[in-house]
């Protein structure tokens, strides 16, 4: 992850369960990152263009904070991201339909998190689903660098919408 170069410019494309680095110019991947495998992420300075996501690095296996400075408001990269975690969520209860989904089937660790929150929304639609699976969204933005982390840290809240 580290050879990604800070400054670089590139896109970040949200797609089915992927988020993927590419280069603008010519798309070639960078990238790929399982979103069950992304810890936390959230929104930062500079006028809410600042998103970072910690993940562990695959190589290493250290938690790692990815900064990234982007051209459009962030907050539309971690609504996306949010999301995708409630379609994985949704389709996740769907597989065990003989169970009823409440919180105490769902271990913390199979929860994504976003920022101060964590992501427990179980009421979506059929329809909303299917158009959030066939969605590609790019967004571009610059890689500022990353930093290691001992841990993905964050306050969490519970939703039981």
């Amino acid at each position: 992850m580290g050879a990604w170069g800070e400054g670089r410019d590139m896109m970040l494309v949200l797609k089915k369960d992927t988020l993927t680095l590419l280069d603008p110019l010519d798309h070639t991947p960078l990238h790929c990152q399982p979103i069950i495998n992304i810890r936390v992420w959230g929104v930062g300075c500079n006028n809410g263009r600042d998103f970072a996501f910690v993940a562990g690095d695959k190589d290493s296996c250290v938690l790692k904070c990815h900064v990234f400075r982007c051209d459009a408001p962030a907050k539309a990269i971690a609504t996306a991201l949010h999301e995708m975690c409630s379609k994985m969520m949704s389709e996740k209860a769907s597989v065990r339909p003989s169970h009823s989904l409440t919180m105490e089937s769902i271990s913390p660790e199979d929860l994504p998190r976003q920022g101060n929150f964590l992501l427990c929304s179980f009421r979506v639609s059929v329809e909303f689903l299917e158009a959030v699976r066939q969605q590609v969204q790019k967004f571009e933005v610059q890689y500022i660098g990353n930093l290691p982390v001992s841990r993905a840290m964050g306050r969490t809240h519970t939703s039981y919408t």
